[in-house]
Formats: structure tokens, sequence, C-alpha cells
């Protein structure tokens, strides 16, 4: 058994002794992302990533469900990666195993975008939408209608949006949840965090690139455009604001919740920013992690994506820069 195994077999054997029937012991046998693993070469070395299908296959899911607007997001997560994500975590981690439904669980996406997890709404979860830009929260609103029409049936009954910081709008997750649904409870988190000042890019820079980047290069504006962007600080302010916000994604959870985390490490100066490193670090080690000795948040599983061609990397590849091929998906559990 390897050491991830052994983590996640731990958490598991935790769940048992909780005497909740929604967090009864499940058999650890969700393969994530069963069927799309592939060897890479990375170097000389093979290295397990994941190969979710290609951006035309994701556009084309995009366009049908969302609303016109929502392919200009610079950092549009993938839906298939996303569907993977919430399907392990509600099932391995969850209390409804190989039903083939996730009714009763709560998923929060910190980090909302285009609201792409909506779609979990359409297998059983209610979901909880954090977003600051106006722009994105017009298009999630916008997409929910859609997908509403689609499916036949109001998904805003199971979707909370939480308009505005998230440093603010996490810690009254749970009082609004409980406010719509009666109950207070979150299960998951899941998202993708803005980067530290990586993806600004000037006005002349962004009309220079449009040929390559595409819609990327004048989304980038959208993206970081409100004052209060976590995006557009320094690294330093980053990372203590960051620190704040996995702190109230950590106090928003269950016993015994997940939190998933997409992230992609970037080049600077010839030398690769391990994002994710830092971010292991502070959920296991740092003032969120440790308390009184004990560790409140487990590093569960780590996943390799392999992602090579979006406007950020084409960008970059356009000024002859080293760029990343990889992304992480990080799954840290909430201890008892």
């Amino acid at each position: 058994m390897s050491d991830q195994d052994e983590r996640v077999a731990e958490f598991l054997r935790a769940q048992a002794e909780v005497t909740s029937p929604a967090y009864a012991a499940l058999p650890s046998t969700a393969e994530f992302a069963s069927g799309k693993h592939r060897h890479l070469y990375k170097g000389e070395e093979p290295t397990d990533w994941i190969e979710f299908s290609t951006v035309p296959a994701d556009a084309k899911e995009r366009k049908h469900w969302f609303a016109e607007g929502s392919m200009g997001h610079p950092a549009k997560a993938n839906i298939e990666m996303m569907r993977s994500i919430w399907r392990h975590v509600g099932t391995t981690f969850g209390h409804d195993a190989g039903k083939g439904t996730y009714e009763g669980q709560v998923l929060m996406d910190f980090f909302g975008g285009t609201g792409t997890s909506m779609m979990a709404t359409l297998e059983g979860y209610k979901v909880i939408l954090c977003e600051l830009e106006p722009t994105y929260i017009n298009l999630i609103k916008e997409s929910m209608k859609k997908i509403s029409s689609l499916a036949g049936w109001d998904i805003s009954a199971n979707v909370l949006l939480l308009e505005g910081d998230n440093r603010i709008t996490i810690p009254t997750a749970r009082r609004e949840a409980f406010l719509k649904w009666g109950r207070p409870d979150i299960h998951h988190i899941m998202g993708s965090p803005p980067y530290a000042a990586v993806l600004s890019v000037s006005k002349p820079k962004a009309e220079s690139t449009k040929h390559l980047a595409g819609s990327y290069s004048e989304s980038i504006q959208v993206y970081s455009d409100h004052a209060r962007s976590i995006g557009k600080l320094s690294k330093f302010q980053y990372n203590h604001e960051m620190t704040k916000v996995y702190k109230a994604c950590h106090d928003a959870l269950v016993p015994g919740g997940t939190m998933t985390t997409i992230m992609k490490d970037f080049m600077r100066q010839g030398e690769r920013q391990y994002l994710s490193k830092w971010f292991e670090k502070v959920c296991t080690e740092d003032a969120i992690g440790w308390k009184d000795g004990t560790p409140h948040f487990m590093s569960l599983q780590w996943h390799k994506r392999h992602s090579p061609g979006t406007g950020y990397l084409k960008l970059h590849e356009s000024r002859g820069n080293e760029v990343v091929l990889d992304e992480d998906i990080v799954i840290f559990g909430k201890a008892y």
C-alpha cells in the first residue's frame, strides 16, 4: 500500500468512528479519473499524468450548457476534470458511495468563475459558488437559467451564489446554506485559486498577442478587474491573504469534509515556482494545519493533470519563456 493509500485509509477509519450516519466508513475503491491516466515523460522519468478531454471537446460541452461569454474566462476549469473531482470525493469521502447520486451533499466552489461547478446539481449536489467579479456573476446567473432550461427543471433551488470577496463570504457560507436549505453542512470544497500577479497582462501586450491567445488576451482584464481581486496582489500579500481563504475553508467544512485545489506551477526567471508545495505547507503545517500538535487538514491525494494548451501558456511561449505543462489536483481532508 502506498503512502497515499495509507493516508486515505486512515482518514476513512476516522470517519468510521463518527456516529453520524452521514460519515459512515466507505471502501476506498473509487479510482480518480479512471481510464484517463497515461504515462508521459518529464525529462527522463515517466510520470503518471491524467489526460482529460481535449480543449475542443470541452468547448463543445461548455457552449451547449453555458451562457455565451463563458468561453472568454482565461482560467476556466475543464468540465470533465471538475466532474471527475466531485464524483471522486463524493463517492470516496462522501456518504452515498456507489448509489449514483450525491443527494444530500453540499459542494462549494470558492472561486466560482463562470460557474462550472453548477453542473454538479444535475447529479444531486447542492452547490455554493463564491465569485467577486460582476461580469462572471452575471454569466453565472445567465448560465443557471440556460442549464435549467436544458435540464427541464430549475436548478436555482440547489445553487447558492455568494457575491463578493470570498474572504468575507466564505465565513458566512454555513449560515447562508442553513437559511436556504435548512442545514449548515458543507461537505466538499473545490476550485482553482488565482495566481499572484502572474496573469497580469498590459493592454498593449494583450492587443499584440491577441492572435496567439484569442479571447484570452481580452478577458484577462476582466479576470482581475475588481479592486479586491487577490490575483492583483504581490506574492507576499497573496500568500498572506490566501492563507486567510484556506483557513475560512477549513472552518466552513464539516469534520471529514474535503478540500480539492487545482493549481498550476509557473516559471519565473527560469525557475519553477511550486505553488502546490506552498499550498500543502500552509494547510498541513502552518496556522491552519496545526493546533495543539494535531493536524486539522490531512493531505490525502495528489494527482497530476496534463495541461498543455491554455491561452496563458501560449502568451508566455510566444515570449520564448519556459512553461509548465502539468497541473496539480490536491485533495485534503478536514480531520476530526
